[in-house]
């Protein structure tokens, strides 16, 4: 059986070590305070990636499936963003360049 210490366990998880204490502090992760350590099973941090990783992908399929019956009924916008959804959101309009000769005519007087 291994066993990680939190740096570790946050490596594995692409975290960092305050968001695996809160996780294991919270029950969201399975590990154990020895002393003033954490202690993490390797397979329990294995496992909750599965689990995770299964239902955030069930969710995007329901979302997608959901949306197709919705858009196959023309009555919503799909959830999933395309680069052509996208295009347009969040633009501003270009600002103008200042004008540096009139600068630094202002600058020689």
């Amino acid at each position: 059986m291994d066993t990680l210490d939190l740096q570790e366990a946050a490596e594995l998880l692409k975290v960092s070590d305050e968001t695996v204490r809160e996780m294991a502090r919270s029950g969201t992760i399975l590990g154990a305070k020895v002393g003033v350590a954490w202690v993490f099973i390797k397979d329990d941090l294995m496992e909750f990636l599965r689990r995770e990783t299964r239902r955030q992908t069930n969710e995007r399929r329901a979302a997608v499936e959901a949306d197709a019956v919705l858009i196959k009924n023309n009555r919503h916008k799909p959830h999933v963003e395309t680069a052509f959804s996208r295009s347009g959101k969040g633009r501003r309009e270009k600002r103008s360049l200042p004008n540096l000769d009139a600068v630094e005519a202002a600058a020689a007087q």
